[in-house]
């Protein structure tokens, strides 16, 4: 003990520190950086000041709608700067929503129920069977085999993995089924020199084509449930395709042209090809069965206008006769842990999330805060906004790495407060999330990119996703403003009227803003008041809450039925009569009846049209 006290003793005297003032910026940036270089630390400061931000919002704002803009910005920072898993944070971020009293526990669990959710177990039950029988792994080998030059083997390929988008519901589960075709077709070429842009082609149309289909990405799936409680009419699948796989199309044949001409050497694009060394054995019984199957899935999908049975339940009636003997091998129990359950909770949390936004107010408050800080020259400009989104959607992978989580965050907080300056919602809600397709700048930006990326051998680096995003984005972004300015208007057809804004105030002496009805485009005053206008001109005296829902919707009003059904019992409309005093006193408010039918909707959105045909 003594020698160490003078080893001790000799180390701390003979090299003695003494700071002076000149030391003290260095000191102060060393425990910065310290700091900094801390886990964690970015996410306690982020946290720290998302507090602040939302404790320092005007009182207008109600403690619900400020509570809403804290989880959300908590849920941010957990998906940005930890390592947590995104379903643990967005499901921890729904339950907080219930227990600070936005929303009450029947939305946490009826979201559970939802078509989203129906969708995604069937889809993945479909592609659990499709995996397991090898069936698309034996396609596209012998579609392949036929091409005789390196242009037409990428071209070929880049059309096969876009049809994956219509079977896989996820770009993950799509990559793990398109490996083994990867790999095959890396060893029957003779060209070492094919690898590295082989392996970038695979990821990079997975990515881009994902959008061409409805059940390509969760992400799609939050948009169009975006799109429904803003009131809009349901985007069917072949709605979903007329719009997207022109645009997700031309976006992959554009990287296979750029991954062609950066690495690929001229004389070996055109260098002659003999794929036949590639072995494909015969499809059996159970794989014809299957591909007949799924054309037939994927056709009564397309026809959904025509027969009216929604996506989810022909999807789930399908993968109950999958998972026959007739179609696989497996048993049910090993085919239903194929279900990726970890998403399904990340995409029910997600849309809790932004339904505590809109019930809340706060997704109108931040549209009024948006509208009264941008100069009315931009904000009234379509090719300005459409350029932001774009902009910020397709730069966001660098921030966040979940395509889903993406969505999750950019429609709530950015593209329903920009659509709220007079611009159609869904045009805005489409490009948000196609423009989130974009993300194999980093190995970490998606899962596709980081699975053929630890191949063995690598067949690229991250110098090389680099050199192949950095002209990449331009010209995913030129093509996306080139549909959303000039293609997807016209097929949308006329916008649903937006609510009106409510305006911003920040005085104490005025009442905070009555947030939107959930379930409406409006709040629960304006409702009400546009069914007492219905009930006295229709004079529905007594005629019961599901009368005048019938009615709005005959008249093209886009309200959800239990809106109609807690006004109409709450409120005791039921005891409406033409001398009744609510009845005086809401029709002589003419100007007050105007304001409320135009922030309710006087019409609904449309149906997408292609070629003259609605969908």
């Amino acid at each position: 003990m003594k020698s160490n006290s003078k080893k001790y003793g000799q180390v701390a005297y003979s090299n003695p520190q003494v700071m002076t003032l000149r030391d003290i910026p260095q000191r102060i940036s060393e425990f910065f950086q310290a700091c900094l270089e801390t886990p964690n630390f970015k996410a306690i400061l982020a946290a720290a000041l998302s507090l602040s931000l939302c404790v320092a919002l005007p009182e207008a704002v109600t403690s619900h709608a400020r509570l809403a803009i804290l989880i959300t910005l908590l849920c941010i920072t957990g998906w940005t700067l930890t390592k947590l898993p995104d379903s643990l944070i967005a499901v921890v971020g729904a339950m907080a929503l219930v227990t600070g009293g936005v929303l009450k526990e029947e939305h946490l669990y009826t979201s559970l129920g939802s078509e989203l959710v129906w969708l995604l177990i069937a889809a993945f039950v479909i592609a659990t069977v499709l995996i397991a029988s090898g069936l698309m792994e034996t396609v596209a080998l012998r579609i392949v085999r036929p091409f005789r030059t390196v242009s037409g083997l990428f071209y070929g390929l880049t059309f096969i993995i876009a049809a994956t988008a219509f079977i896989i519901p996820s770009t993950s589960g799509r990559a793990a089924l398109l490996l083994p075709v990867f790999l095959a077709i890396t060893n029957a070429v003779a060209e070492p020199r094919l690898r590295k842009p082989l392996g970038l082609l695979f990821p990079s149309i997975i990515l881009l084509s994902a959008g061409g289909s409805l059940i390509g990405a969760g992400a799609h799936l939050i948009a169009v449930d975006a799109m429904v409680r803003a009131g809009h009419a349901p985007l069917s699948f072949g709605g979903w395709i007329v719009l997207s796989l022109p645009f997700a199309l031309i976006s992959s044949l554009a990287a296979t042209a750029l991954i062609l001409a950066l690495f690929v050497p001229k004389e070996l694009r055109c260098k002659p090809l003999d794929l036949q060394a590639i072995e494909t054995l015969p499809l059996d019984v159970r794989q014809k069965r299957l591909a007949f199957g799924l054309f037939a899935v994927i056709a009564i999908w397309v026809l959904q206008p025509i027969h009216g049975f929604g996506v989810a339940l022909v999807a789930l009636a399908a993968a109950m006769i999958f998972i026959t003997p007739l179609f696989t091998a497996k048993k049910p129990k090993e085919i239903f842990k194929g279900i990726e359950m970890e998403l399904i909770l990340f995409l029910t949390a997600t849309v809790v999330l932004a339904e505590g936004m809109t019930v809340s107010g706060a997704d109108k408050w931040l549209a009024n805060t948006a509208l009264a800080a941008l100069p009315q020259s931009v904000t009234a400009s379509l090719p300005l906004v459409i350029a932001f989104m774009v902009v910020i959607a397709i730069l966001s992978h660098l921030v966040i790495t979940s395509r889903s989580a993406r969505a999750a965050v950019l429609i709530p907080a950015l593209a329903l407060p920009i659509a709220a300056f007079g611009h159609d919602m869904r045009l805005i809600v489409l490009v948000t999330v196609l423009g989130t397709g974009f993300c194999q700048t980093m190995m970490a930006s998606a899962k596709p990119v980081a699975i053929f990326g630890q191949a063995e051998p690598a067949p690229f680096a991250q110098a090389d996703l680099s050199r192949l995003a950095l002209p990449l984005m331009p010209i995913i972004a030129i093509i996306l403003l080139v549909f959303a300015i000039a293609i997807w208007p016209r097929q949308l057809g006329p916008s649903m009227p937006q609510a009106a804004p409510v305006p911003i105030t920040t005085e104490r002496s005025l009442e905070p803003l009555e947030p939107v009805m959930v379930g409406a485009l409006c709040t629960r005053t304006q409702l009400k008041a546009v069914m007492i206008e219905q009930i006295a001109k229709r004079k529905m005296w007594a005629a019961g809450w599901w009368h005048v829902w019938n009615r709005l919707q005959k008249a093209g009003l886009p309200v959800e039925r239990d809106s109609i059904k807690t006004i109409y019992r709450e409120d005791e409309m039921v005891l409406l009569r033409r001398s009744s005093p609510a009845i005086a006193a809401t029709l002589k408010e003419e100007n007050m009846l105007k304001i409320a039918r135009d922030a309710c909707g006087k019409l609904g959105s449309g149906p997408i049209k292609f070629m003259g045909f609605p969908f």
